[in-house]
């Protein structure tokens, strides 16, 4: 554990090791090492890629005993998780819907199962956790993939083209988007809003004019949003200009190029359908709190 704590270096503070709260059944080893993880991004490597798995189903069912669902968060380590992080329900359902893989059913249950190792460090801070839930739903794959073959997993390079494979196919997925979604509203919405220009604000707050409104509802919701990535935008872009990043439209099964920047991926996210109605009323709330105090 100190080794691995060590190997973490200053990214030791934007991660904690998981455990459990007092008293529940299930025990976490200190000796275990975690799954390792991608520190640029805070995502679980992955299993390598598998050509021989039978077509992917989208429901969490065993295949024939063939494939099933693997929940690179394991489901225990972060629902009964003391990580002060995952105190809300968005934020630890979030953590648990981020990553699921389509594995191979042997090799899921009687190798990695029985692998002596626990889930991968998680997030230590909102900001990191906001990190790793954009990158997620922006189809970001670690370079690295675990070899599900022998008792201890091996560690293999991805090249470029089985990372998007993973994803694109998807083998890799998001669970469920609905609380990853609410925990960035959250969190965009917990951010200062000291930089909003005085004359914008005002005019939001006391226009009638509905389409006016709506337009700088949307613009002061940018400004907001990229305040909040600002500090994790160059590891979203640098993979974005590589071609790593993509999103999926879970409705359609469809995916479609990843946004320039993270503000827009998580703009869009925010305003999808009827979303962006409460995250205006929200931001209006806060931004009349700001004025009066201001």
């Amino acid at each position: 554990m100190i080794a691995e704590q060590a190997a973490l270096g200053s990214a030791a503070v934007r991660f904690i090791r998981p455990a459990i709260l007092a008293g529940h059944p299930y025990i976490l080893p200190e000796a275990y090492p975690t799954r390792p993880i991608d520190l640029e991004s805070g995502l679980p490597y992955c299993f390598m890629p598998n050509p021989d798995l039978p077509a992917v189903r989208l429901d969490e069912k065993n295949l024939a005993r063939r494939a099933d669902w693997d929940h690179q968060y394991p489901r225990v380590e972060v629902r009964y998780s003391t990580n002060p992080v995952l105190d809300h329900p968005d934020a630890r359902y979030g953590l648990l819907n981020l990553r699921l893989q389509w594995t191979a059913y042997p090799q899921h249950h009687d190798i990695w199962n029985n692998c002596e190792m626990i889930g991968p460090m998680q997030p230590a801070t909102a900001q990191q956790l906001a990190a790793t839930f954009v990158l997620g739903l922006g189809g970001f794959v670690p370079p690295v993939g675990l070899e599900l073959r022998q008792k201890r997993p091996i560690e293999r390079k991805l090249s470029e083209h089985d990372r998007r494979t993973l994803w694109e196919s998807g083998q890799l997925r998001i669970g469920n988007e609905t609380p990853i979604i609410a925990y960035l509203r959250r969190y965009v919405l917990a951010q200062d809003v000291d930089h909003i220009n005085e004359s914008e604000l005002n005019e939001f707050l006391d226009t009638h004019d509905r389409e006016r409104k709506l337009y700088l509802g949307h613009t002061l919701a940018a400004k907001i949003v990229e305040r909040a990535v600002e500090p994790f935008g160059a590891v979203y872009s640098t993979a974005q200009k590589q071609g790593l990043l993509s999103v999926r439209n879970a409705a359609r099964r469809t995916l479609s190029e990843a946004p320039n920047n993270p503000r827009d991926l998580v703009k869009a996210k925010l305003s999808s359908g009827r979303r962006f109605g409460p995250v205006m009323d929200a931001m209006a709330h806060k931004l009349a709190m700001y004025r009066e105090t201001a």
